[in-house]
């Protein structure tokens, strides 16, 4: 179970996620369209807020999936079969008993949920949705959870997105198909779950023949505990996913919290695209910190970091000028909700940034396995955003929720970079703080100069595509020139990592 030695993984790991994320762009953008168009916002609403409750519980899971996974590295790098074993042991058994809490927690959530929230649905329609929704969340977290961890954390990154890519794809042919022929929730929701079945089964059957796993190993104790190492992490990370449409919907409307998933759900595959790079090179980085190769490290880190800052600046800019207009013409002919908030898509589009401009410190962090020293900047973002959220909502609706969200990560992004340079790359704060500083000029002198001409995009994807196209080539020369000035050797590597991986 060594990790294979081959300096193309982490292109093969990245281009897998990579594919995987389009997909899951693709289907994310085409089945809630198709839900607001059918059978409308509130509809939409109610599934996105039954999701989010039924999220909640991941919090019983304690923060132990980035322990487990931090935990692999060094075993499956020394081919020790004996220790991965105990892991995968502990492991297994925790999560048998979390699931069987969760039956409860979600029967619990079906029978209240209903007669709580305010909603124009009969007590039954929301009681069997809320259990579809918990039998999709429970085979998609408890089950395959484990196999993920093992294969994320041994370099193969590329079988569960290769395994994930093909069955959402056979997930949206169902949703399609079912919302032509038969456009009701429940049915949809039962294909979500039919496909996350053979899933599991795929991932179950691969591990089975390309692992040595002795199950008779007794359970390590010692690593249940830590897992409250990384409970603050894993609370901070819940909190960002989840909390604004829990608080939209109770302090708001269903309607609202529709409104909010669309902004949400295009922020979100941007980031996912993101994370699609560091999916690929987070198992990288952990074999060298496991092999102690600190300079290499360091290295690495400071070409990683730079080419991070300049696809999340060029990105985002771009996104922070389409996305308004974007939604207007995805939401064109649906009148159940206003779906136009500019100032809303720019805190929000700010905040997604913000969140993927940290990922660089949070890969170094995790792969250290520094959770526990991290975790109270996890908690006080946490805190932040809630408190925020809560207080600016009632005045500010969906723009007071998005503030919150900012406000919390931009502070938990300082503290990341401030840990890095005093515990594990020693990296000096100024150097990251004048990175990101040029590139946010670069970001204003984007935004000012895309302003000008795109309120004249006509609602059709092929104007809006036209000036998709423009706008990013004009971000790309704005960055590109930044990058030149005063990162001439930075961007030289980069240029060349394009180049090689063309070839």
């Amino acid at each position: 179970m060594k990790i294979t030695s081959n300096k193309n993984i982490i292109f093969i790991n990245t281009v897998a996620s990579l594919i995987l994320n389009v997909v899951t762009i693709i289907g994310g953008f085409i089945m809630p369209r198709l839900i607001i168009g059918s059978l409308g916002s509130e509809v939409n609403g109610l599934y996105l807020s039954l999701e989010q409750y039924l999220n909640y519980f991941s919090l019983a899971e304690g923060g132990l999936g980035g322990i487990v996974v931090a935990s692999l590295y060094k075993p499956l790098f020394d081919g020790d079969i004996q220790k991965v074993s105990k892991i995968i042991v502990t492991v297994t058994k925790f999560f048998r008993k979390i699931a069987m809490l969760f039956i409860i927690y979600m029967l619990l959530v079906a029978i209240a949920y209903p007669l709580l929230v305010k909603n124009s649905f009969s007590y039954y329609y929301v009681f069997t949705l809320t259990i579809i929704l918990g039998v999709n969340f429970f085979i998609r977290y408890y089950s395959m959870l484990i196999w993920r961890m093992l294969l994320n954390a041994d370099k193969k990154v590329y079988v569960t997105a290769f395994v994930q890519t093909f069955c959402l794809i056979l997930e949206i042919i169902g949703f399609v198909v079912c919302i032509k022929i038969y456009p009701e929730i429940h049915i949809i929701k039962l294909i979500t779950v039919f496909a996350y079945i053979i899933q599991l089964m795929i991932l179950q059957k691969y591990v089975t023949k390309n692992y040595i796993i002795d199950y008779t190993e007794s359970a390590d104790n010692n690593l249940i505990s830590q897992r409250w190492d990384g409970m603050g992490i894993m609370t901070a990370a819940f909190i960002h996913r989840n909390t604004d449409i829990v608080v939209l919907t109770i302090a708001s409307s269903l309607s609202v919290v529709s409104v909010y998933s669309v902004y949400s759900m295009i922020v979100n595959a941007i980031r996912s695209i993101i994370a699609s790079i560091v999916s690929g090179v987070t198992p990288s980085i952990g074999e060298q910190i496991a092999a102690g190769n600190v300079d290499t490290l360091k290295k690495a880190y400071d070409s990683y970091e730079f080419i991070m800052t300049y696809i999340v600046f060029l990105i985002y800019s771009t996104c922070s000028m389409l996305i308004v207009p974007f939604v207007r013409i995805y939401t064109n002919g649906v009148t159940d909700a206003n779906y136009i908030q500019p100032a809303f898509a720019f805190i929000i589009t700010l905040s997604q940034m913000m969140y993927s401009l940290r990922e660089p410190t949070s890969t170094v962090i995790y792969a250290a396995n520094h959770y526990k020293a991290t975790s109270r900047y996890a908690y006080a973002e946490a805190i932040i955003n809630i408190v925020l959220s809560l207080v600016l909502v009632y005045k500010m609706g969906l723009i007071g929720v998005a503030i919150g969200t900012v406000v919390s990560i931009g502070i938990r992004y300082f503290c990341h970079i401030y840990y890095l340079e005093k515990h594990i790359i020693y990296k000096k704060i100024h150097e990251t703080i004048k990175l990101v500083g040029l590139f946010s000029i670069g970001f204003a002198i984007h935004y000012v100069s895309g302003y000008l001409y795109i309120s004249k995009i006509s609602v059709n994807y092929f104007s809006w595509v036209l000036y998709a196209v423009i706008t990013t080539v004009i971000g790309l020369i704005i960055y590109t020139v930044i990058s030149y000035v005063f990162y001439r050797q930075e961007l030289t590597y980069f240029y060349k990592i394009i180049k090689s991986r063309s070839r």
